[in-house]
Formats: structure tokens, sequence, C-alpha cells
């Protein structure tokens, strides 16, 4: 209302020291909400990650894959497990007694 008043009388009034703060307030603001959220998406990132692993290391312990050649039971090793084409419970290993590679088939049995 002070403002109001002074203009009414003709006093000039510079705008610019509040302008500037509530710019710089603004920056600050926004600058800190940006960075919560890219710490909210590492840790969601993370989580996400550490469940994956998780869970496939647990897939590929269960059970075990029997060799169509010698009849071999084997735990494929994580990166043969992960990154080998799959459909579902079968996927294309190398059997480590015969040196074939195949598609094998997922066998739970307590033998493994």
């Amino acid at each position: 209302m002070i403002c109001m008043n002074h203009l009414k009388v003709g006093h000039y009034i510079n705008f610019g020291l509040a302008r500037g703060l509530g710019s710089i307030a603004y920056a600050t603001t926004a600058f800190s909400i940006g960075l919560f959220k890219m710490a909210l998406m590492a840790i969601a990132i993370s989580v996400f990650g550490v469940g994956l692993y998780v869970a496939m290391w647990g897939d590929r312990k269960i059970g075990c894959f029997k060799c169509r050649n010698s009849n071999e039971l084997f735990t494929p090793t994580f990166m043969q497990y992960n990154m080998r084409m799959h459909l579902l419970s079968t996927r294309y290993l190398k059997c480590p007694h015969c040196k074939t590679r195949t598609w094998r088939k997922k066998v739970m049995t307590k033998e493994c």
C-alpha cells in the first residue's frame, strides 16, 4: 500500500531489487526441486536394478539345465544365463561337458 501511495504522489520507485530477489528465490527453489527429483530418480533406478539382479540371480540358481547329448546337469554362469537367447524356460546354452551349443530346457531337480 505504501508503494501505491508513493506512485500516486509521483515519486519514482525502483522495483529492480524486488524483481531480482524474486528471480533468485525462484531459481534456487527450482534448482533445489530439480536436485530432489534427480536424487529420487537415482534411488528408484538403483532399487529397481538391485531387485532385477536378485531376481535374475535367484532364477539362475533354482533348478539346472540338462544336456541332450551327455545327459549331464549343469548350472550356467550368471553372464551365460542372462545374455543368451531364451524363450521362457528354454535357453541357448553351451554344455560344459560336451561343449555343444543347443537349446536347453530348465529342469527343476534337487540334484544340481
